[in-house]
């Protein structure tokens, strides 16, 4: 992903690059061969406990289901057919 944000200053604009682990000291490398660039880290973690986990997981499956009644591939039940479960 790369992403482009504009700085405080009218003269840079910074670049924020996700990589992934392994290419890290790639990346790294090539940006401080440039002799006008400055390179910071920052690590992002995944820091989703298990109760977000499971809330985002079931957001993702429910639209996943919207998607396939708008699509036509599933039909969503009737109000009746839901009291009638009742």
């Amino acid at each position: 992903m790369l992403k482009f944000v504009l700085s405080t200053t009218e003269y840079m604009t910074r670049v924020i690059l996700n990589v992934p682990d392994n290419k890290l000291a790639l990346v790294r490398a090539l940006a401080e061969e440039l002799n006008f660039v400055v390179v910071s880290e920052k690590r992002i973690t995944n820091t989703l406990t298990e109760k977000q986990r499971k809330w985002v997981y079931q957001l993702k499956t429910s639209l996943d289901e919207i998607e396939q009644q708008m699509r036509g591939e599933t039909m969503l039940k009737t109000g009746q057919q839901l009291l009638d479960e009742l």
